[in-house]
C-alpha cells in the first residue's frame, strides 16, 4: 500500500503512569512514500493503523487478549467501524466533516507543528472507549525547556480539549521534542475529579 522498499522501522518504548498503574508500550513507525503504518503495543493489546504522511487516518484497528477486534475506515466522509468486543458484534457508521481524522497525535500532529502559520488545529477522533468520533482542538502553548535524566530537551507544548464549551471541562498536554518533534510526554486525566492523572514519557528519558 505505498510503501517504500527498504525503509527501517522506527520504534520508542514508552512508560505510562495512572496512580500506582505502570505500563511500558512499544510504539512503532514505518515510513512510506504514500503511507505511514504506526502501531502500539502493550502486553494484552494492540493498536494500529494507516495513515497519510500529513497524518490523516484512512485504517484504524485494535485487538486484544479477550477476543476484541476492531476495524475502521474512513471514505470519504464516512466512518466505518465493524468487529467484535465483549462477545457483542459491532457495527457502526458515522458521518464526519471534511475535517481530517487523527488518532495517535505522537505522529498525526507532527504537520500542524511544523506549520509556523498555524495556531490550533481541530480534528476527529475515535473514542475506543465508545466507538464514537468526536472534536478535539490543538492549541500550540509555546516552547519549553523540560529537565530529564539524560540532558534538557527543548520541547513544543500543546494543550489539546474537545472544541467548543466541553474544552472548559477536559484538556491534556502534549510535548513533542524539537526540531524533529518527536513525541516525548503527555500529562492528562481520564476519568473524573478523583481520577489520577495519567503520565506518558519516552523511555529512554525517564522522569521527565
Amino acid at each position: 500500500m505505498g510503501q517504500s522498499q527498504g525503509v527501517e522501522l522506527i520504534e520508542h518504548w514508552y512508560h505510562e503512569v495512572t496512580g500506582d498503574k505502570h505500563e511500558h508500550f512499544l510504539w512503532s513507525m514505518t515510513p512510506g512514500n504514500t503511507t505511514v503504518r504506526i502501531s502500539s503495543k502493550k502486553e494484552q493489546e494492540e493498536t494500529s493503523l494507516v495513515c497519510l504522511p500529513t497524518g490523516e487516518v484512512t485504517h484504524w484497528q485494535q485487538q486484544d487478549v479477550n477476543g476484541t477486534f476492531l476495524t475502521a475506515f474512513r471514505s470519504g466522509e464516512s466512518l466505518s467501524i465493524t468487529g467484535k468486543r465483549d462477545g457483542n458484534e459491532i457495527l457502526k457508521r458515522f458521518e464526519l466533516d471534511e475535517k481530517p481524522w487523527y488518532q495517535f497525535l505522537s505522529f498525526s500532529l507532527r504537520s500542524f507543528l511544523a506549520d509556523k502559520n498555524a495556531q490550533t488545529i481541530t480534528f476527529w477522533m475515535l473514542r475506543p472507549d465508545t466507538l464514537e468520533p468526536f472534536l478535539l482542538k490543538a492549541t500550540k502553548v509555546g516552547n519549553e525547556t523540560i529537565q530529564s535524566l539524560r540532558e534538557p530537551l527543548s520541547a513544543i507544548k500543546i494543550k489539546v480539549a474537545p472544541h467548543g464549551f466541553r474544552g472548559k471541562f477536559w484538556h491534556a498536554h502534549y510535548w513533542y521534542r524539537l526540531p524533529d518533534f518527536l513525541f516525548i510526554m503527555y500529562r492528562g486525566t481520564h476519568g473524573g475529579p478523583l481520577t489520577p492523572e495519567t503520565i506518558i514519557t519516552l523511555d529512554e528519558y525517564r522522569k521527565l
